[in-house]
């Protein structure tokens, strides 16, 4: 019988904001998880998109702090933990569910990302912090800068390590865990997919850690029901089909993943072009700081369509999303799931567009395997695209040397005819002959 969370947290405060958010039961990653971090266990845990990863660590976090707030040092910019992730708009969403607790159970939270002027991070390490989220980058450089106090530290957690790794933030965790391992500091990975090789890049890394690992929601947790369309088109088609589908099907708020930013302004411009009407936001890494935050902010308030990058496919919860296109098939095919999980957030279920090519052969069947080994969504397997032949060029006869003579253009045995104009002078290119007036033949 699942446990409820009377029985996993004590903290009146943390079972307040659980009662007025109407939470009733933890799922399976927060079951499991919230007991490992109150007993400060090092952990690898896996858990599909959409399963309450945050919460599994939030609301411990919380209730930890609150049984430690009286030995806190008082010391600015000392957090008690530190959650690292890959984005800057997952970083949004996390400080967002810790201000919701904290409403409750009074702590402050703070945000450290890439890209923050040096005015803004001494604004918030001069200042008491309890809760810091943060960017690996931005992270290491208040730890070398010694503006990071480490007195009160007590958790690290790494929110979809996977993409911690991917996105080459490798060297600079290491070199975050060369300044803090000496210290008793419990440090926890949480990641939606788990490839082979990550516990062993989590070995390198963090050096003599030593964790337990857990892969939940496999069997607990019911998948959630995504409806899937295919449209199988050329390149070319896609902007007219995004025109007609924006006009005619995509009603709701909804998410078009491209795959490269470059494309991505492109689309917008012709999309307005053509008459669309329906409010698009553009979300994609190569945007300035402050305009992806005020992006990210504006549609999930206001809604409407954001046409973005893979920027967007992992960690963000929006409740409120009808439907997701895929404008490009991702390049890599665990991509695939994180996309499709923007749309099953709610109680409904979820609907996902795929505009499919003959060039999307290859990431098909990657695709369709992610699709078996992940136990989160009810997904359709992709169909490839029938790729018709090119026609066979029609090649001319060869002129055989023997009609390349005086034989040739005449029609001679062998020999290929020319062309001519009502059977009497050849067109051009064909040999002309000269006619004898029949008054003067013999």
């Amino acid at each position: 019988m699942a446990a409820k969370f009377g029985e996993l947290l004590k903290d009146l405060r943390v079972l307040d904001f659980l009662n007025e958010a109407k939470f009733k039961a933890p799922t399976d990653i927060q079951e499991k998880m919230i007991p490992r971090i109150l007993k400060a266990e090092n952990t690898l845990a896996s858990s599909p998109t959409g399963s309450g990863k945050t919460l599994s660590y939030a609301l411990p976090l919380a209730e930890a702090f609150k049984s430690f707030e009286a030995q806190m040092s008082g010391d600015n910019g000392a957090p008690f933990a530190v959650i690292l992730s890959p984005t800057r708009e997952l970083s949004t969403q996390i400080h967002g569910v810790f201000k919701s607790i904290a409403h409750h159970a009074k702590f402050r939270v703070r945000a450290l990302s890439g890209g923050d002027k040096k005015l803004e991070t001494k604004k918030t390490l001069n200042s008491p912090v309890d809760i810091l989220v943060a960017n690996p980058g931005r992270l290491l450089n208040v730890i070398k800068s010694g503006e990071l106090e480490f007195s009160n530290w007590k958790y690290l957690i790494c929110d979809e390590a996977d993409q911690l790794f991917d996105m080459g933030f490798s060297r600079d965790l290491a070199d975050i865990w060369k300044a803090i391992s000496k210290k008793e500091i419990s440090t926890h990975f949480l990641t939606a997919t788990r490839p082979d090789d990550l516990e062993l890049r989590i070995a390198e890394t963090f050096e003599g850690i030593e964790l337990s690992t857990m892969n939940c929601g496999s069997k607990a947790q019911l998948k959630k029901e995504v409806e899937t369309f295919n449209v199988f088109l050329n390149p070319g088609d896609k902007i007219p089909m995004l025109t007609n589908f924006l006009k005619e099907k995509g009603r709701g708020s909804g998410i078009i993943f491209v795959n490269r930013k470059e494309e991505i302004s492109e689309i917008e411009e012709k999309l307005q072009d053509k008459g669309i009407t329906k409010k698009i936001y553009v979300l994609h890494g190569g945007m300035d700081i402050k305009e992806r935050r005020k992006t990210f902010r504006d549609f999930k308030n206001k809604h409407g369509v954001l046409l973005c990058s893979d920027i967007a496919a992992r960690g963000i919860d929006i409740h409120e999303i009808s439907w997701v296109l895929n404008y490009d098939l991702p390049f890599q095919a665990v991509y695939y799931i994180h996309r499709c999980g923007r749309t099953a957030r709610g109680v409904g279920k979820g609907v996902v567009f795929n505009f499919v090519t003959p060039r999307d052969i290859g990431i098909i069947a990657k695709i369709n395997k992610a699709i078996l080994e992940q136990s989160a969504l009810k997904l359709k397997p992709l169909k490839a695209p029938k790729v018709q032949e090119p026609a066979k060029k029609k090649t001319a006869k060869k002129v055989s040397k023997k009609a390349s003579g005086r034989n040739a253009g005449k029609g001679g045995r062998g020999g290929a005819k020319a062309p001519t104009r009502g059977g009497k002078t050849p067109i051009k290119g064909g040999k002309k002959t000269k006619r004898t007036p029949r008054y003067k033949r013999k």
